[in-house]
């Protein structure tokens, strides 16, 4: 991942959680989410954010 905060995905802070934990779209069900340090990203879950 070249830059976490642009890109395909819409990557958007989560409100309720630190402010370098974000997450990014991939279906309408699924969203990385992913907390960004200065030299590494630290994937926190990759799936099932939403459920039906």
């Amino acid at each position: 991942m070249i830059d976490p905060f642009q890109g395909i995905g819409k990557p958007e802070p989560l409100k309720y959680l630190d402010a370098d934990v974000w997450s990014r779209r991939i279906d309408l069900e699924h969203r990385p989410i992913y907390l960004v340090g200065s030299t590494q990203i630290d994937f926190l879950a990759c799936r099932f954010h939403y459920k039906d």
